[in-house]
Parts: structure tokens; sequence; C-alpha cells
């Protein structure tokens, strides 16, 4: 049986989520679907509109078997971290794949990626960045900018996502569903 994991905020629920959960509920052809979500804050430290308790009824009433919250302490931190501890939770639950939203929708691009950061220069280039006084974000950002790469936040996620995945199970699969 096939164990599907998403990892989301659902805050709120629209139909993007709805797209990407039916997307996940596909792929796990009778199996079980689990949903790792924030709580009261986003990824991003905000507040978030909906209380986690209606974001848990949202997720069940839409088809979610199962929601593990991610910890306060760890649903806000950087992406790494947040990435890391998020696919940490679903090999936990025995996922034998995660499905997340993505813009540019091919993993060979986001594996490419992953293995470009191992490369010292990129992360020379990176460093480099943050001491011009960029954030980690925007210096990596430039960095992928400077060799003609532009990718989103929920893509940058999904690097995260697949290097987690790489140091945690690399039997894990991750699917990229098309944002639309």
């Amino acid at each position: 049986m096939k164990v599907i994991g998403i990892i989301c905020e659902y805050n709120p629920f629209h139909n993007g989520h709805l797209y990407h959960l039916k997307k996940a509920q596909a792929l796990a052809d009778g199996g079980i679907v689990v949903a790792i979500l924030t709580g009261y804050f986003s990824m991003r430290g905000d507040i978030s509109v909906i209380n986690k308790y209606d974001k848990v009824k949202t997720a069940i009433d839409n088809g979610v078997n199962i929601t593990i919250e991610l910890p306060y302490l760890l649903g806000t931190q950087n992406a790494d971290i947040f990435a890391y501890n998020a696919v940490k939770l679903l090999n936990m639950m025995g996922v034998t794949d995660i499905v997340a939203g993505s813009e540019l929708n091919d993993i060979k691009i986001i594996n490419d990626i992953v293995k470009l950061e191992e490369n010292d220069d990129f992360q020379a280039d990176i460093k480099a960045n943050l001491l011009k006084g960029y954030s980690y974000r925007k210096s990596y950002s430039i960095t992928l900018e400077n060799k003609n790469i532009n990718i989103s936040s929920n893509d940058m996620l999904n690097i995260k996502y697949q290097q987690a995945i790489n140091k945690i199970n690399p039997n894990i699969k991750l699917n990229l569903i098309k944002r639309i």
C-alpha cells in the first residue's frame, strides 16, 4: 500500500490546495495520505489566519487520512530545517512518496540544483553574497540567477525536500505537481 505525504499550511485552504490534494490521492490509489501541517504560525513566522484545528478539519474533510502538526520551533525555521523535519516526520510514518507543488514541475532540474549545491564554488558564491549583506535566501537566489537559474519559493522548498530525502531515506520519491 502506498503512503503519500504532503507538506502544507492551508492558510487558508484554496482550490490550488484541493488540486494538489486530489493529485496526491490519485497517486495513493486507495492508500493513505499523510499531511504535515503548520499550526498557529506559517513557515514565514506569520500568524495563521486559520487556526490549527480548522486546518486539520479541512484536511480530513478533503480526504487526508492522517494529519501531523509540524511543531512551532521547526515550522518557523529556514527552509533547510523546515523541510528536513517535515520529511523526517513523513519518513517515520512510512511514506513511499511525497507530493509537492512546483512551478518548474521538473524533478531533473531540482536534482541538478541539489548536485550543484554540493559544489564548493556554489557555496563560495553564496558566502560572497552573504558578506555583501544579503539574506541567505537572497544570496542563494543571486547565486542561482548568476547561473541563469530562476526558481520560485515552492521549488526552493522542493530542493530542500529532495536534500532531506537524500539524507533521511533515498527510497522516498519526490513527485512534483504543476501549480496551476
